[in-house]
């Protein structure tokens, strides 16, 4: 099936976010960490309001509207384990 150009930056867009995401969740260095996270929640926002500011329900932003929001929460807890151990960061 063809993806109209729109369609296809839908689909970039999703893909920069967990992008981000999952270089945020194997980052080592804990210098580098903190921005990683912000890079990754900065994506995850702008994407929220992508897919709520579309007028035509498409098919699984329901589903990645769930996925951001669990990964928010998994941004903030690697954020307060970087807090509970500032000798690590």
């Amino acid at each position: 099936m063809a993806k109209f150009r729109g369609e296809e930056d839908l689909f970039s867009n999703s893909a920069e976010w967990r992008k981000l995401y999952q270089s945020a969740l194997r980052e080592t260095n804990h210098t580098k960490l903190p921005q990683k996270i912000l890079d990754a929640e900065a994506a995850m926002f702008k994407r929220k309001l992508q897919l709520s500011s579309r007028a035509v329900a498409e098919s699984g932003a329901e589903a990645e509207r769930a996925a951001i929001n669990d990964a928010l929460l998994h941004l903030v807890l690697l954020r307060q384990g970087l807090s509970a151990n500032p000798k690590r960061m």
